[in-house]
């Protein structure tokens, strides 16, 4: 008898899943937009024709492939998927942590059925202010979970950690929250979080905290209109500031970019599901140069300390206000 199905909310979308996945809010029983299961060991997987690699510090790290009844997204030695719009089907290499399964089904697989889906998927961190939805771009390593989390601290409402999803609405963009959970390095977590702390994946030293603990932590309201990490919010962008390192001892600065350097940015932070099918890389393209010429591009230098942080916040709010 198959057993009944979790709820949950990530992305926007509600999720009927087989597994428990304890990082995302509960919600009713409802009609699914995605279902996750387990995937059958025993059924046969048929032929898979790989359309591409990606590839990190040499290997292999996931591999795309088409079959006659949809696609697959391998993580090598880790755990496989079988994707369709509304179906997910995971299977973890014997060994593996169903917590890194399930960090690749959140961070990495959703996303790009986000996209399957038809939606923009950025590769960013994302927070709520009076003014509207503050993004956070820029490559792996820039601090941006990091200067999310201290926004969350200094009474911004944290719409998502690593994830954005952004829609058109009329002339403007919405952000849509992802799910309340952030990924930091063992620094930050020292510099920044109270409370437990749980491994991202078995192989690495980054740690999951729940986001939804924060505010309360240190007794600050959100700014936001709306309750933090409510997935059905949809908040109009004011701001997307792609992070920039600089010396500890300079100081925080805030200079526009044009839309040719934004579109740049944000062709280089955007999950695609296939990166060989030229008619969806087409329309993805035409999206990010209407996106890109939104006025609200800034470049933002981040000085590499945490002492720095409260500096970042301020000039932060200066921006935006004016």
């Amino acid at each position: 008898m198959k057993s009944r199905p979790h709820f949950y909310r990530a992305y926007g979308l509600t999720l009927a899943s087989a597994i428990s996945i304890p990082e995302l809010p509960r919600c009713g029983d409802g009609i699914a937009d995605v279902c996750v299961e387990r995937w059958n060991s025993v059924e046969p997987r048929g032929d898979i024709a790989w359309l591409d690699r990606s590839m990190r510090g040499g290997r292999a790290w996931l591999a795309l492939g088409a079959t006659a009844n949809g696609h697959v997204l391998r993580f090598p030695g880790l755990a496989e998927f079988r994707v369709a719009p509304r179906r997910i089907e995971l299977r973890r290499v014997k060994g593996i942590p169903a917590t890194t399964a399930r960090h690749l089904l959140l961070d990495h697989v959703l996303p790009r059925v986000l996209d399957l889906r038809g939606a923009l998927v950025l590769h960013g961190a994302c927070v709520a202010s009076p003014a509207g939805a503050v993004l956070l771009l820029g490559p792996s390593g820039r601090g941006k979970s990091t200067l999310a989390t201290t926004l969350a601290h200094h009474g911004f409402a944290l719409l998502g950690d690593d994830v954005t999803v952004l829609e058109p609405l009329g002339e403007r963009w919405i952000a849509r929250a992802s799910y309340p959970s952030v990924r930091l390095w063992p620094d930050s977590v020292a510099a920044l979080v109270e409370g437990p702390t749980h491994a991202v994946r078995h192989d690495m030293t980054k740690r999951r905290a729940d986001a939804r603990r924060f505010a309360a932590a240190h007794d600050v309201a959100p700014t936001h209109a709306l309750a933090p990490m409510t997935e059905a919010d949809a908040v109009p962008i004011a701001r997307a500031f792609v992070l920039t390192a600089a010396p500890a001892d300079a100081r925080p600065s805030i200079t526009p970019i044009s839309p040719r350097a934004a579109f740049a940015e944000l062709a280089a932070q955007t999950f695609r599901f296939d990166p060989t099918h030229r008619d969806a890389l087409r329309d993805e393209f035409t999206t990010l140069v209407r996106l890109a010429a939104h006025p609200g591009f800034r470049r933002l230098e981040v000085p590499r300390t945490h002492g720095a942080l409260p500096d970042v916040v301020r000039c932060i709010r200066e921006d935006l206000e004016r």
